[in-house]
């Protein structure tokens, strides 16, 4: 079976929700996994935006270890200003179309 992680977020206009979905392993679903309540305490805070004090790297710098921003990282749209959901698709088949 196949795992998906599935990321909205607000774009920086405000105006546009961006989805990213992407396969997953299990060893970095078990390393983000920790940090997603943080995430939802902080209000879903998440610029990819580095010259902000939103950034996650500095936002989070105390709560969520550098390396597991970085894998979630990966995950996340680019051109963000906050999360706006983040859930787990699992694929137990996929039949192609075209």
């Amino acid at each position: 079976m196949k795992k998906y992680l599935v990321v909205t977020a607000d774009s920086n206009d405000g105006d546009t929700l961006l989805t990213k979905i992407s396969e997953i392993s299990e060893i970095d679903l078990s390393i983000i996994k920790t940090s997603l309540e943080i995430i939802k305490e902080k209000g879903y805070v998440w610029s990819t935006y580095e010259d902000t004090a939103n950034d996650p790297k500095i936002f989070y710098k105390d709560l969520i270890d550098i390396e597991i921003i970085d894998i979630l990282s990966e995950y996340i749209p680019y051109d963000i200003y906050r999360i706006d959901s983040i859930s787990l698709l699992e694929v137990i088949n996929e039949t192609r179309l075209i």
